[in-house]
């Protein structure tokens, strides 16, 4: 991978790579606008958690459906 410039303009992309039950897997790719050149990526991962249970929170509804990437 490249590096970037001080005076570089940056595009960051941001998906739900894998949205799972109780968790899932956020991707990130940071390329240079102006040629496309990859410079960085990223897979996150996180579990959502209920703070008064402390336990793992099954995804559904609006939340499992935002978490869906647009082409599955």
């Amino acid at each position: 991978m490249s590096h970037a410039a001080l005076d570089d303009e940056l595009a960051i992309a941001s998906e739900f790579a894998h949205p799972g039950g109780r968790s899932g897997i956020v991707r990130q790719a940071v390329r240079r606008a102006g040629d496309g050149e990859l410079l960085a990526d990223a897979g996150i991962a996180f579990v959502i958690v209920d703070v008064k249970s402390q336990k793992a929170v099954q995804t559904d509804g609006m939340i499992r459906e935002a978490m869906t990437p647009a082409d599955r």
